[in-house]
């Protein structure tokens, strides 16, 4: 008979005595473990470990090995930032009990925190979202930031998105999150709570009733009044794309597009680089050369438009495929009804792009007459991507308050295989930012 048997491995530790011993050693696994990763990312050696810790190379081979005495977090803290880096933050939940109970009393009560009664998480998880120390791309959130950012995802809430690629649908979202801080680490950092989808149980488009088929273009059609001023503005991180890079374009756009940038803050180790082009629905899915726009609106608004997607297409796409061999999107973003609406083209070919653009005005149209019929579901996002193969746009996925992610074509993701999580918004250029945007 096993005396053992249902106990946990905790159980049998402390049962013989060894428990203290044996998380003593787990401890400095992990923290061997993370200086490891600090090394391979830099591309650090162990001579240069050495040297940058100014000890002997007797004690870095004593260093990594997890049944020495002398690794400590402090000791992996002060080489993560003096190389820019970030340890990972396993162990920022056993310096702070408070982030861990807080945790906990979510997970207790989450019927209080579901947006809607149907709403359903496979698994929920305690993560790290986001820290004062300084990350990979040499920046840190000040604790003003990080409040601000739990602020406004306890009021509004965040969808948690892959690498925020537009492609693929959220794939959960935080329920609530608290701001703590690690006394042995010296972080603040907000401890959040996250609930995940089934992505194979998520609801289709045809199941809330959207025939996109019986969205027909209409030449004609009218979605707003026209707004003053200008109809669009490139909006890109810097740390996927130079900014001189983006200044050259605009030197000689159409005086439709506004001439200051806005700064997309994405927070990735290893990001896709997006292009976007914020644009008034109007623009859009309006057709400059039919006869009610001419009508209503003018000869010069007719040109104004036309200027745009031309210079769209013989100056901008032609650029894009400059950015390198890492993954390019191209986006058009605009806003109708408080949703956000995403045209995502994901290809640098010239030809494609401007395929792509001479027939958007038709996916606008989809989109607006779409917004219009879920008026009821509360639609937050709607996002279509040009298929290459059929050479038309798609819906892909869109965010309800209502009824959740709505998806015809979810995106199975691995959970475990991904590394940390991260956080956007956008700024206006030339202001200040000093807050955390969970957009």
């Amino acid at each position: 008979m096993n005396r053992r048997g249902g106990s946990t491995l905790d159980d049998f530790l402390a049962e013989d005595g060894i428990l203290d011993e044996a998380s003593a050693k787990a401890h400095k696994r992990l923290l061997v473990l993370q200086l490891a990763d600090i090394m391979e990312e830099s591309k650090m050696s162990k001579d240069g470990l050495a040297q940058r810790l100014q000890i002997s190379r007797k004690q870095v081979d004593r260093l990594l090995d997890p049944d020495n005495a002398l690794i400590t977090p402090e000791l992996v803290q002060r080489l993560a930032h003096s190389v820019g880096k970030e340890p990972r933050t396993d162990n920022l939940f056993d310096e702070a009990p408070d982030a861990l109970q807080f945790c906990q009393a979510v997970q207790e009560d989450i019927g209080r925190y579901r947006l809607f009664d149907d709403e359903q998480f496979y698994e929920l998880r305690c993560s790290v979202l986001s820290t004062s120390g300084t990350d990979t791309q040499g920046e840190a959130f000040t604790v003003k930031a990080l409040k601000e950012g739990v602020r406004k995802i306890n009021e509004h809430g965040l969808r948690l998105s892959v690498q925020h690629d537009p492609l693929i649908q959220p794939y959960g979202r935080f329920l609530s999150a608290k701001l703590c801080y690690a006394p042995k680490s010296d972080i603040y950092f907000i401890a959040a709570v996250m609930g995940l989808y089934d992505v194979k149980s998520l609801p289709k488009f045809k199941d809330l009733g959207v025939d996109f088929a019986a969205f027909i273009t209409d030449d004609d059609f009218e979605v707003a009044e026209r707004r003053k001023g200008h109809q669009a503005q490139i909006a890109f991180s810097h740390h996927e794309i130079d900014a001189r890079f983006v200044k050259e374009l605009l030197q000689n756009a159409p005086g439709i597009v506004n001439p200051k940038t806005v700064r997309s803050l994405r927070k990735e180790a290893d990001p896709i680089r997006i292009f976007t082009v914020l644009a008034s629905i109007w623009l859009l899915a309006s057709n400059p050369l039919s006869k009610k726009f001419l009508e209503r609106y003018g000869e010069e608004a007719a040109n104004a438009s036309i200027a745009f997607f031309s210079w769209l297409s013989r100056s901008v796409f032609g650029k894009l495929r400059e950015l390198g061999d890492r993954r390019v999107l191209f986006e058009f973003l605009a806003n109708y009804k408080g949703c956000q609406v995403e045209f995502v083209v994901s290809s640098t070919d010239t030809a494609i792009l401007c395929e792509a653009s001479n027939s958007v005005h038709a996916a606008a149209q989809s989109a607006v007459k779409c917004i219009d019929y879920l008026e009821h579901a509360g639609l937050q996002k709607l996002v279509y991507e040009f298929d290459i193969k059929t050479s038309k746009w798609l819906p892909l996925h869109a965010v309800t308050k209502k009824f959740g992610v709505i998806s015809d074509r979810p995106y199975l993701i691995a959970i475990d295989q991904m590394h940390g999580l991260s956080v956007g918004g956008m700024i206006s250029d030339g202001e200040e930012s000093d807050t955390l945007d969970p957009n």
